[in-house]
This record gives structure tokens, C-alpha cells and sequence, in this order.
């Protein structure tokens, strides 16, 4: 979250009128961002918008099935679309093979070209319209626009996000703790930063 800041600082202090993070995966940083971004949409001039998972909620399937989740059919279908080379349907499990199936999500069997490329263009729209949206508000902001430096993005870290740390989705502590000789084992423990 704190590269997200330095990040944030950075499209500021280049003078960017709007920053649109848009991530195609989705998890409990999808509740985090937006928090990150209402902190520091009140210290920089750059207005901020973030976008995280498959980017729109109109559904392009004729079912009530939904996206699918993680590697499900809203994901593939969009890498369909926009990137066909990651896609190779003929490896997927036969519908009666067992599982679970590592990371595979649900009704990926039924992912498309041409529903990804109704979806990449709803995602284009939206963003498209928000961007607009966003410069308009910058446009009519009124006084110095004074960028952040190091120090100020520390102090926000620090005196801001920092204290927040233990109600960010991305921080739960799970119920069972990794093994000690984890490579997750040294961040598991959030340090109290209140």
C-alpha cells in the first residue's frame, strides 16, 4: 500500500490532473485502495479513482451464473479479449473431472472472445467517462496546488494510514497462523500502529 502512495506522489508532483489505479485482480486489496485513495485525495491536487477486479458489474452472460470469481469466467473472458495469448481453454478440466482445480474459478468453461470484448468495452466507458469526470473536478479546484513531498508522505503514512492498519482487509489475521519456517510466517502478526 505504501508504493501505492509513493506512486500516488509521483503522478501528483508530474502535475496529472486525474490517476485512475485499475487493477484486473481482485482480493482484500479491493476494499484497502479505496481507503489509501480517500487519504490522500485530501493532500494532493490529482484527483484520485481506483477500479479493482474485473472492472464492471454489467454482466454479459445470458445466465444468472455471475462472473465466476477468481480465474472464473468474468476474468478469462476478459483475457480473452484483451490478451488471447494467456488463454488456452483446451486445457481445462473435463466438467465430471474431480478437484478442487488450483485458482479456477467457476463457469470458466463458458468464457468468450466476444462477451470479453462487450465487457473490455464497458470498462473503457466507464473509465473513460470517470476520467472526464475527475479532470472537470481538478479544472474547477481552487488555490495552489503544492505537491507532497518524501517527508509529507511519510508523516501522512505514519499519522494517517498506519494507525488504520488493523481495520484493513488485507491485514486480518487468519485463524491458523503459517508454519514458523514460512516465508509468511515474518508479516503474518500486523504490528499495533494506533
Amino acid at each position: 500500500m505504501k508504493n501505492i502512495c509513493y506512486h500516488i506522489r509521483a503522478v501528483d508532483a508530474l502535475g496529472f490532473k486525474a490517476c485512475i489505479l485499475f487493477s484486473g485482480h481482485s482480493g482484500p486489496h479491493h476494499k484497502d485502495v479505496p481507503v489509501i485513495i480517500e487519504i490522500m485525495n485530501s493532500h494532493v491536487a490529482t484527483r484520485l479513482y481506483s477500479l479493482m477486479g474485473v472492472g464492471t458489474t454489467r454482466s454479459r452472460f445470458d445466465d444468472d451464473k455471475g462472473m465466476g470469481g477468481h480465474a472464473g469466467r468474468g476474468e478469462t473472458t476478459l483475457l480473452c479479449a484483451s490478451d488471447p495469448d494467456c488463454v488456452d481453454l483446451s486445457r481445462l478440466p473435463e466438467p465430471d473431472a474431480p478437484g478442487p482445480h488450483f485458482a479456477m474459478g467457476a463457469h470458466v468453461d463458458s468464457s468468450n472472445r466476444l462477451d470479453g470484448e462487450q465487457m473490455v468495452g464497458d470498462i473503457v466507458q466507464h473509465l473513460s467517462e470517470k476520467a472526464r469526470e475527475m479532470i472537470r473536478e481538478y479544472d474547477s479546484a481552487e488555490g495552489p496546488r503544492t505537491p507532497v513531498s518524501f517527508a509529507d508522505l511519510e508523516d501522512i503514512w505514519e499519522k494517517e494510514i498506519a494507525p488504520g492498519f488493523s481495520d484493513l482487509a488485507s491485514m486480518q489475521i487468519g485463524s491458523d497462523p503459517p508454519p514458523r519456517d514460512s516465508q509468511w510466517y515474518l508479516n503474518y502478526e500486523i504490528p499495533d500502529r494506533s
